[in-house]
């Protein structure tokens, strides 16, 4: 059987600004959409970045994380693209943390995931604790919730893992960004506000 790779754009560990507690992220390589105003230009080429097999990865994160990390949040770049190795990564980490919940960004709506009907992606869909979908909108940038504009949509499974106070924190999260130095690059990570109400003259 052929081995999963992912491509990669960053990976972080004990990330504070995309969910409640310290999380892994990651952040995939390649984004179909172009949404105007993003702010990871870098990563939307469908170009090899950090490719390792979904099994290096695992044990990367793994060895990563210390005890006190309480999940896992996948943005990019669009994960869509890669959604059988995110699949295959997710059931690999949930052998040794099942009590890790998942935070998945999307530029895909639920319901276009559900009309387009690709198992794979409905599969990493259902795999999200809280699913945050839609494509950004710049002009609806806002300052609370954790999503990049009011048009996007934030759904918690059935049996979520995340609970009510949890939940209530992610719909009226308050944007922060954090800054860090890895790989000899400065980058910032969260999900910024920036107004765009006209001034007066």
């Amino acid at each position: 059987m052929k081995a999963q790779h992912l491509n990669m754009a960053l990976y972080e560990f004990e990330v504070t600004t995309l969910g409640p507690g310290y999380r892994a992220a990651l952040w995939v390589q390649g984004c179909n959409f172009r949404c105007k105003g993003c702010l990871a230009t870098e990563w939307q080429p469908l170009e090899p970045a950090i490719l390792h097999t979904v099994q290096k990865t695992a044990a990367l994160i793994l060895d990563k994380t210390e005890l006190t990390t309480a999940g896992f949040s996948i943005s990019g770049g669009e994960p869509m693209l890669q959604a059988s190795a995110l699949n295959a990564l997710l059931e690999l980490l949930e052998t040794k943390r099942p009590d890790w919940n998942i935070i998945l960004f999307s530029g895909y709506t639920q319901n276009e995931l559900i009309e387009e009907g690709r198992e794979d992606r409905l599969i990493l869909m259902d795999k999200a604790d809280a699913f945050i979908g839609g494509k950004y909108i710049e002009t609806l940038n806002e300052p609370s919730g954790l999503r990049g504009s009011s048009n996007q949509e934030i759904f918690f499974k059935k049996n979520s893992k995340f609970n009510q106070i949890q939940q209530m924190e992610i719909l009226n999260y308050r944007k922060k960004i954090e800054v860090r130095i890895s790989r000899e690059k400065l980058f910032t990570i969260g999900i910024p506000y920036t107004s765009h109400k006209k001034t007066q003259a």
